[in-house]
């Protein structure tokens, strides 16, 4: 229980004497007598007489479980630079002992000052008029319990620095990239507003970029923030909004790493899949955020979509072939990918997927129509920002073009085992619409 009165500015010291244990069985017995002749000759206390005997009882039998009996005292010295603060450091330590459910009671020490500086100092002297006057009686197995050393640290040496441990003056610093600690790196960052997540996210992406670590945010609300740290770190800030220059074609297959089972258990059957197959998933999850929260696609949209989207590619001979994405696989170049003009001319010519041709619409005609092209953006550095403002968005395309910038950064992080990413997702909940 000392541990918590364990911090800066505050010393404790421990003086702890044996007790011969035969003297000790002779006195608790002497003790005990006394006690009960004094209490035959008066009234009876039966609740303080009971207690006495119970205490009495509690040594005896531990002795007898060859455990011994020692006199302690605590001796705590508080250290401050400001009298305030010491004050207020010495009121913080009282309460914290009158919390204790220990019946803990505690003397200050003017009168005898000198002498217990004394013993505060690295001279091994014990005064034993003070010893005697304050000493407290306890077990082997009590005696346990005052340990004041137990030590909580976090710091791993192969990772990035937090801050300080306020408790412990230590520094604190994690890799939750390192699975011998964690079973993924995934990390939530929960508190009120206001209370400053968004500048821990942004000293956590620092701290990572600084050891290696790519990092990647989506940041909905405050981008502006977030945009002047990018710019500090030489990274690449783009903007997911209506009439910008930026432009990430959601219709683009990039190729992915090749894992096996062995190198990547839980996520090698998804890894091994069909690029196809996986991009025409996220553009009908695409699609239905843009239909908004109060409509959903049917299952016979979902499958029509699914057959006019494989057809669409084809057109452009990508199968689900992953080779057949490339131009020139040799030298990396990929082929002209479909762009939303030819996704809208496609499904037009259905006319049970009319919702869908509704939804793409301000992707072809509309304010969104910065994002009907081929990706301009470069996506080489990194420290890399996709600021969707949610207010500039507005409240109904927010969830969709939130996802398109969702989509860019977790393929990006696909693409390569070279670099170990971070990736930064404000204010999450925002998209989790439609279950």
């Amino acid at each position: 229980w000392l541990d918590g009165f364990i911090r800066n500015g505050v010393d404790i010291d421990l003086y702890i004497t044996r007790k011969d244990s035969q003297m000790v069985k002779m006195e608790t017995e002497a003790s005990l007598r006394a006690k009960l002749m004094f209490s035959s000759s008066k009234k009876r206390n039966s609740d303080s007489m009971d207690s006495f005997t119970g205490n009495i009882t509690s040594i005896q039998k531990a002795l007898e479980n060859k455990q011994e009996y020692y006199e302690f005292i605590i001796l705590i010295t508080m250290k401050s630079p400001l009298l305030s603060q010491l004050y207020n450091l010495k009121d913080s330590i009282k309460t914290q002992f009158k919390k204790q459910p220990y019946g803990i009671s505690f003397e200050e020490i003017y009168k005898d000052s000198r002498k217990y500086f004394k013993m505060y100092m690295p001279f091994m002297f014990i005064d034993r008029n003070l010893f005697n006057k304050n000493s407290r009686g306890c077990i082997t197995e009590s005696l346990m319990g005052l340990f004041p050393f137990t030590f909580s640290r976090t710091f791993d040496q192969t990772g990035f620095v937090l801050g300080i441990n306020e408790e412990s003056n230590d520094i604190v610093a994690i890799n939750n990239f390192n699975n011998k600690y964690y079973s993924n790196a995934n990390i939530s960052i929960l508190g009120t507003s206001g209370g400053g997540k968004t500048y821990f996210m942004c000293m956590l992406g620092s701290h990572m970029l600084f050891n290696g670590y790519r990092t990647f945010y989506l940041c909905p609300v405050k981008g502006h923030e977030l945009a002047f740290h990018i710019k500090s770190v030489g990274g690449t800030s783009l903007d997911f909004i209506p009439g910008s220059f930026d432009c990430y074609n959601l219709f683009e297959i990039r190729p992915e790493i090749n894992l096996d089972a062995h190198e990547l258990q839980e996520s090698s059957s998804i890894i091994r899949g069909s690029l196809l197959a996986k991009k025409i998933t996220e553009i009908i999850t695409f699609t239905q955020l843009a239909l908004g929260e109060r409509e959903f696609l049917t299952s016979n949209e979902r499958n029509k979509l699914n057959i006019v989207l494989t057809n669409m590619y084809a057109e452009f001979g990508i199968t689900s072939d992953n080779d057949s994405i490339y131009l020139n696989k040799s030298k990396g170049i990929l082929k002209r990918m479909p762009i939303f003009t030819d996704a809208y001319n496609a499904v037009s010519k259905h006319p049970e997927l009319r919702r869908v041709l509704s939804a793409y619409e301000p992707f072809i005609y509309g304010t969104f129509k910065n994002f009907n092209g081929p990706t301009n953006v470069s996506l080489q550095n990194s420290a890399i920002l996709v600021n969707v403002d949610e207010k500039s968005i507005g409240k109904e395309m927010f969830p969709c073009i939130s996802y398109l910038g969702f989509i860019m950064l977790y393929n990006l992080v696909k693409e390569s085992r070279l670099y170990q990413d971070a990736l930064f997702l404000d204010e999450l909940w925002k998209m989790l619409i439609n279950d």
